[in-house]
């Protein structure tokens, strides 16, 4: 290949160099001037959803005075199982297993408690639960109604158990066997930790 005086070689020759793209007019976009131009608005992002809350929050919600009838914890209770069947036909097994394991345990007012172990498994049983809450009001005729739930941690037995030392563990098993030598024990003095 030959060099041209810039050190490049002639790569493409006159047989491969594309002809220049043609110019053509610009089209005439313009609107008959008897017409006005339709502008489009530009906003921001921001102005948008400004704008957007506004109109939510112009909708009426629910009307004021609704009835708030009392109710008590058997027919939550009932209810809560109705909601748990619905939620298990729909194929949410998980959170009907949460359902069934976490029920209402007390009905302060217009306020249904309930117990649970963490803050998923709330927010679990509320994603659950947050599309029936309105056949749920309009069932027990009280619209008002509102679930409390309390994190309660589960203290389990066995866990406790282990944290007691081996050794510690296995003399008690030989106590409750052998009771005498608990008396060998305090008769020679000796401790948990020289066990």
């Amino acid at each position: 290949m030959a060099k041209d005086s810039e050190g490049w070689s002639d790569y493409g020759n006159d047989t491969n160099r594309q002809s220049k793209p043609e110019i053509l007019p610009e089209k005439n976009n313009s609107v008959p001037s008897g017409e006005p131009s339709p502008e489009i608005p530009k906003k921001s992002f921001f102005s948008i959803k400004k704008a957007h809350s506004e109109a939510l929050a112009s909708i009426p919600t629910e009307p004021e005075n609704l009835p708030e009838d009392p109710f008590d914890l058997e027919k939550i209770l009932a209810s809560w199982d109705k909601m748990t069947e619905i939620i298990d036909s729909d194929g949410s097994t998980i959170q009907s297993a949460l359902l069934r394991k976490w029920k209402p345990f007390a009905v302060q007012q217009n306020k249904i408690m309930v117990k649970v172990p963490s803050m998923t498994v709330e927010h679990r049983i509320r994603e659950s639960i947050e599309p029936l809450m309105a056949e749920l009001k309009k069932e027990m005729n009280n619209y008002a109604l509102e679930f409390v739930f309390e994190i309660e941690e589960e203290k389990d037995a066995i866990t406790d158990e282990r944290k007691i030392p081996l050794h510690i563990r296995n003399f008690n098993k030989l106590v409750t066997s052998y009771p005498e030598v608990d008396k060998l024990k305090e008769l020679f003095g000796l401790y948990p930790t020289e066990l």
